[in-house]
């Protein structure tokens, strides 16, 4: 009687056993799912930084060249040589007195990379504070340009 006993416990026992496999088994195909999805996702991140910072790059090495000048126009000509170099966009200025000049040099979807007057750049996302500027409100894009709207001001 001992015996019959202990045989239904040991079935019971490889019973519970094999669901309990089956439960680890399931949540290891899960947490390898999730974890995959985690990868994708820090691989998107990844190449958007590259991304940037390939931009950045670029874009440093463009303004380390010599610029090309553009002739000065006479006082009385008001239409545009045929054949001139186009002139880059002003840069924001600060608006107020002191306030430090910053350009954007890159951007992507929630990140900046800005560059200071003395070519320093930071890379800025939502929330971050820019030295003289406050905190960053948000990070647009305006056609090809991004822009960084902060509490005291936008950056272009």
């Amino acid at each position: 009687m001992l015996e019959l006993n202990l045989a239904k416990q040991m079935a019971g026992l490889a019973d519970h056993l094999a669901t309990l496999e089956k439960q680890v088994s399931s949540l290891q195909v899960s947490l390898g799912e999730r974890i995959g999805a985690a990868g994708g996702r820090m691989d998107e991140l990844q190449h958007r930084e590259d991304l940037v910072e390939k931009t950045l790059t670029t874009i440093q090495a463009a303004t380390a060249r010599p610029q090309e000048t553009v002739p000065a126009r006479s006082p009385q000509s008001h239409a545009t040589p045929p054949n001139s170099v186009a002139r880059p966009i002003a840069p924001t200025g600060p608006s107020e007195p002191g306030r430090p000049v910053y350009h954007v040099q890159a951007g992507a979807p929630g990140i900046a990379i800005l560059q200071d007057s003395s070519g320093n750049a930071i890379r800025v996302v939502n929330d971050d504070t820019v030295p003289g500027w406050g905190a960053v409100k948000g990070i647009t894009q305006i056609g090809n340009a991004f822009v960084v709207h902060t509490e005291h001001g936008v950056i272009r």
